[in-house]
């Protein structure tokens, strides 16, 4: 599952290998609604100049599936949105709500479910509350030159 950091920190979900970074056969990737919101907030507040290509990508991937799954560049990856249940009552902290809808995935029979993010305080909460983490290496970051092996460090706070 893909936090707002993921989408607007990192290169685009759409040119990333993720069967390497999740070492799995195949991959999908889910965007809760709640992250498009927030994308959506960032695009009208121009806090973000990626917001906008991001969401038009999303769009894009998804443009003849509805709400996915689709197939994206990416081998072996589709992506599909998360959307809330009815009825549901988001948590006022949009961090939160993400957490609480991987652990809404990780009781469906899906196959195994990590929270994507490049967001410390993200990944703690998540890691705390017992969702896996796949915290993204800077490499993927844009304008990335080398590789920090310590940023490939996914799961263990005390970096094991």
């Amino acid at each position: 599952m893909l936090d707002t950091s993921a989408i607007v920190r990192h290169k685009s979900f759409t040119d990333i290998d993720w069967t390497k970074y999740a070492e799995a056969k195949s991959v999908r990737l889910f965007i809760p609604i709640v992250v498009i919101r927030e994308l959506d907030d960032l695009e009208d507040s121009g806090r973000s100049d990626k917001a906008r290509t991001r969401l038009r990508a999303i769009r894009n991937a998804l443009a003849e599936r509805g709400r996915g799954p689709a197939p994206i560049a990416a081998r072996h990856t589709t992506v599909e949105l998360l959307m809330d249940p009815p009825n549901h009552t988001r948590l006022p902290i949009a961090d939160e709500e993400i957490i609480r809808r991987a652990q809404y995935l990780q009781g469906r029979p899906r196959g195994p479910v990590q929270l994507v993010t490049g967001d410390y305080t993200m990944q703690f909460m998540a890691e705390a509350d017992g969702v896996p983490v796949l915290f993204l290496p800077d490499e993927l970051r844009p304008g990335a030159a080398s590789t920090d092996q310590e940023s490939h460090t996914v799961g263990q706070p005390d970096g094991t």
